[in-house]
């Protein structure tokens, strides 16, 4: 039998549709660009204590425990430092896709485009990794027999 306070939190989640929160990536992205230089582990450092600093935070009645990635109940990351490409080009398919459908705002689709996907293109984990391949990994991944996320 769930309790009361469980079944409101249960109902209040389930309220809500799922959205993508592009909080945290705006967060990262700033903390990036003001650590240009630096070494990859003090920037990766210094975005996460960025991210922890400045994140908004919610307290719903009745949660025993707080907390959560987004102040949205059901909402989703993303993370364009991993891999940009895959997000730009599903931008305007995630809210209808069949499996995992989350809605995006226009508002937050510009920022991805203005902001997000143009700081990242060229420098994400991805390029990183495909930059560093030999051609023998390489040709199968076109011929998508496997692939590298």
């Amino acid at each position: 039998m769930i309790s009361d306070r469980i079944q409101k939190l249960k109902t209040g989640l389930f309220e809500n549709k799922r959205e993508v929160s592009i909080e945290r990536a705006l967060l990262y992205t700033e903390s990036y660009k003001e650590t240009e230089g630096q070494k990859t582990i003090i920037r990766r450092a210094k975005a996460t204590a960025h991210i922890l600093n400045n994140v908004k935070i919610s307290i719903r009645d009745e949660e025993l425990i707080v907390g959560n990635r987004t102040i949205k109940p059901r909402s989703g990351i993303i993370s364009p430092e991993m891999d940009p490409y895959w997000i730009n080009d599903e931008l305007d398919t995630l809210g209808t896709r069949p499996q995992d459908p989350f809605f995006i705002s226009n508002e937050d689709k510009k920022t991805y485009k203005e902001v997000l996907y143009p700081y990242w293109s060229g420098i994400s984990l991805k390029d990183f990794i495909n930059k560093r391949l030999t051609s023998e990994v390489r040709s199968p991944i076109h011929l998508d027999i496997f692939k590298i996320n």
